[in-house]
């Protein structure tokens, strides 16, 4: 398995991370694989009063709409990767306040881009300062690297 022990031992390199200040993740470009920071049942409130990171996505994407016709919930050692989908709508804001609309997306010329969507779904901790101690368990943390590598691998 890949538990504390087998993460403890590993003498496995890291792969190249890049990170980038400002932008979108929709807008850092079909070259990376794409991150969705999901709700277990993916799409979370796209079809009901969602209006965040997960529920954006599946607004200017309507394809991955359909994973939630044919994905189960994720179990802690599950993830779910989507390719195939193309996204139709720009945006400005974000959640109900100042989430809007904001025209149609023009893809660049050419054929389209084969963008991947990695999503992972993480436990929610809650507001309280007590409660969110939680996510510093060893159990937690194990989960959480369990959930990164099945996604990655």
């Amino acid at each position: 398995g890949h538990g504390e022990e087998a993460w403890g031992m590993s003498d496995a390199p890291l792969c190249p991370v890049e990170a980038v200040e400002g932008g979108t993740i929709e807008d850092s470009g079909p070259h990376f694989t794409q991150l969705d920071f999901a709700n277990a049942t993916i799409g979370g409130g796209v079809l009901r009063n969602g209006a965040v990171q997960e529920e954006i996505r599946f607004l200017i994407c309507p394809e991955l709409i359909v994973s939630r016709a044919i994905a189960e919930p994720m179990a802690t050692h599950e993830a779910l990767l989507m390719r195939g989908f193309e996204r139709f709508s720009n945006y400005s804001g974000y959640g109900h306040a100042t989430f809007a609309f904001a025209g149609p997306h023009v893809a660049a010329a050419g054929p389209p881009a084969e963008t991947e969507l990695l999503a992972i779904d993480a436990i929610a901790f809650g507001r309280d300062a007590q409660t969110r101690l939680g996510q510093y368990s060893r159990g937690a943390i194990e989960r959480e690297l369990n959930k990164a590598f099945v996604g990655f691998a």
